[in-house]
Formats: C-alpha cells, structure tokens, sequence
C-alpha cells in the first residue's frame, strides 16, 4: 500500500511540473510525457511494449491495491460501527461457506487448504446466492493463492466450477472480474496473467486489456437479457441460439490474450490459448471454436469497414473460412462486443449495419449447403429473382407500373 501510494504521488506531482499547474487528471495526452520523465524506456525497436504502456500498467497495478485496501479498512470500520450486538443474519450453504450479512463467508484458511478447488467455489457459491464475497473471504483467497498450483489447474472439478461460473444465469461479469481484481484468474489462467492491467496506447481504447475481455463477456450477456431488444432485436434473439456459452465467453476471455509479444497478437493468442485450453480438458470441437474466435475475431470488422460487401468472392471465402453457422454467428457476436466493449462511442449504426450485411450475406451462402463457388452464386442469384418477384407483385398491386418497378430495381444492389 505504501509503495503504490508512493507510486501515486510521484505521478501526481508529475503531472503538476509537466504542465505547470494544478493537474490531477492522466488525460492521454500527458500519459507519454509523464512516463519520459519518470524514466520508463521503452521496448519499441524491440515491438513489444511502449513506455507509456509500462508506465500505465504500473499505475493501474498502484490504482488496484490501493482500491482493495480502501474496501477492507471500509469494510471493517462498518463491522466496528455496527458493533458486535447486531443482529447477524447467517446461514450454512454449500461446501463449508456462509452467508452473512449477504456476503460469502469462509470459515478459516485451513478450509481452503483442505481442498484448493474451494478458492474456485468460492466464487461459485457466492454468485448462486447472488451476494459477494467479504472482504475477509477476499482477503483469505489473496493470501493463499499460492494454492492455485498445476495440480489444481488441471483438476477436472477445478475446469467444472469455473465452467459453470461462466454459464450462470446472473453475476458473470462482476463474478469474473472480482476474481481477476484479487488474482484468482490470473493464477487458474496463467495466460491471462500477462494482460492484467495491460495498457494500449490507443485512444479509442477505454480500458485495460484484462478488464476489456470481461466486459466483452458482459456486453453478450445484455444482449441475452434483452437490454438491447430495442435497437438490436436481431442480434438478441441470436444469442438465444447459442446452445454452448462457455465457448463464446471463453473467446471473449482470451482474444487478447497474445497481446504485448509483439507481432501478430491473434496468432499468438492462438498458441497460448490452446495451453490453456488443453489444460481444462475441454473437447477438441469446443477447443478449435474458441480457437477460431481468437483467431479471427478482427476479421469481420474488417471486411465489413473495408471491403466491398457486395463482392460474391469475399463471402464465399468468409463462408468457406467459417466453416459453419455456428462459428460465423459466434464471430459476429464476438466482433460486435469487441467494439462495444472497446469504448463507449467505438459502435455506431454504420458499423451496425455494415456487420449486419455481413452477417446476413454469408449466412445465406452457407445455408445453400454448396462448397462449388459458382453454384453457391447461381443459387443465391436465384434467391434473389424469387424476392424480386414477390416484390414485383405487391409493387403492381399497390399500383405501379412495371417501368418504375424495374427502374427502382436498377437502383438497388442485388
């Protein structure tokens, strides 16, 4: 704590020499200049991370513990307040916990000792009862994270509980991110560990990389709730299709994950995330969708921003990639909540409605069944007469002539 305060007052003063007055906020502009004169070098010649990124990541590093041990004095100056005669309401629940106070209680360290796949259940318990943990349960898990070994990491039970934190009706997002807050994802995942509180030096990028994977995690959980039926009804009933969630939100969880190794980050996603992977036990078919969307999960964004949509080629080849619905529909859903969870004004309609031709484009081609390009385009062009023709009866009905008809029908793109 005295270090990381420490850590904040050199920032702070900082800021104020640097621009010459009273500056209490790190804008983006002033994250370079202040890392240059707190002496961080950077890596760039290397292409692994930027001064500024190490500076930041450091900041947040201060930033959490002193968060964490502003909850715990907190919280123990209310248990004092309230007094030792209040009326606690406590109850036994699964595996040895309690819940008072609505907080998860652990009885004592040595009940995680006694079985290191609590630390995991922990979590689990508490989000079931829908309460968090105390602050003492937080502090006992931080201390004896030492637990969280290779023997742990590769029990099955282990792989089990965190599944079924993932696949939970309610709290996922804010299950995952006290979990990370505390060190347990980085410890039961020591991928993730790299991107906790990793910075990216780019402005559109709101948050660090650890915390902008959960909130992909807890944008797809909106849209499944319907918080976006109004503007995004397509998409929400989308979601409802998806029969496997761990899949999709364990692509969420490490699509950054090969971030500052330099070089291609997705391709060394890939890599570590098929570690990771493999030690969880999850099926090859389950393993090679999640890896699909780490892989790929910048590609739709691009071709629909930057490429012609109307091209048969381009969908033929994003179908024959995808494969199946299945992972075309997961990627397009990843893609959506990388740019909602990326900032707050990253999404707009015109990306909307670029994803969406997309989507809808590709859909259509893999539901014709057909792996021949030039029979896959023959049978769309069909499809398309057959709505022209519809179109070309209701448009006479409502009384237009068929010059107008057909001269509307030039205008459109097939």
């Amino acid at each position: 704590l005295r270090r990381s305060l420490d850590f904040l007052w050199t920032v702070r003063n900082e800021l104020h020499i640097t621009t010459g007055r009273r500056t209490d906020q790190m804008s983006f502009e002033l994250q370079e200049q202040v890392a240059i004169c707190l002496g961080y070098e950077g890596a760039e010649e290397q292409g692994v991370e930027l001064a500024v990124e190490r500076f930041m990541r450091d900041y947040y590093r201060a930033a959490r513990v002193i968060q964490n041990a502003a909850e715990l004095v907190l919280e123990q100056c209310r248990a004092r307040v309230l007094g030792p005669d209040r009326d606690v309401h406590l109850r036994d629940v699964e595996h040895g916990f309690r819940v008072t106070d609505e907080h998860l209680e652990i009885p004592h360290a040595a009940h995680l000792r006694g079985d290191p796949v609590r630390i995991l259940r922990a979590f689990e318990v508490a989000q079931r009862y829908g309460v968090p943990l105390s602050r003492m349960a937080t502090r006992l898990i931080a201390e004896n994270l030492g637990l969280v070994d290779d023997r742990m990491r590769s029990d099955p039970e282990a792989a089990d509980t965190f599944f079924r934190i993932l696949e939970s009706e309610q709290r996922v997002m804010r299950t995952l991110r006290q979990m990370n807050e505390i060190g347990v994802l980085g410890a039961f995942l020591p991928e993730w560990e790299h991107i906790e509180c990793r910075w990216q030096h780019v402005v559109f990028h709101t948050y660090t990389v650890d915390v902008h994977s959960i909130f992909l995690v807890e944008e797809l959980r909106r849209l499944w709730r319907g918080k976006y039926d109004r503007e995004m009804l397509d998409m929400s009933r989308l979601i409802h299709e998806v029969n496997d969630r761990p899949v999709l939100f364990l692509g969420c969880l490490l699509h950054d994950i090969g971030k500052g190794f330099g070089g291609n980050h997705s391709q060394v996603g890939v890599q570590r995330s098929r570690v990771c992977l493999e030690r969880l036990g999850i099926s090859k078919e389950r393993m090679e969708r999640v890896l699909f969307l780490v892989e790929h999960h910048l590609l739709m964004s691009h071709l629909a921003q930057r490429r012609d949509l109307s091209d048969p080629k381009l969908i033929f080849d994003l179908a024959a990639l995808c494969g199946d619905r299945e992972n075309l529909r997961n990627l397009y859903l990843v893609t959506f909540a990388d740019i909602r969870a990326s900032s707050k004004d990253a999404w707009n309609e015109w990306k909307r409605q670029l994803l969406k031709e997309l989507f809808e484009r590709t859909s259509e081609f893999l539901e014709t069944g057909d792996g021949d390009r030039a029979r896959a385009v023959e049978l769309i062009e069909q499809r398309v007469e057959i709505r022209r023709d519809g179109a070309r009866a209701e448009l006479r009905g409502l009384g237009f002539d068929d010059t107008r008809i057909e001269a509307f029908f030039e205008d459109m793109p097939r």
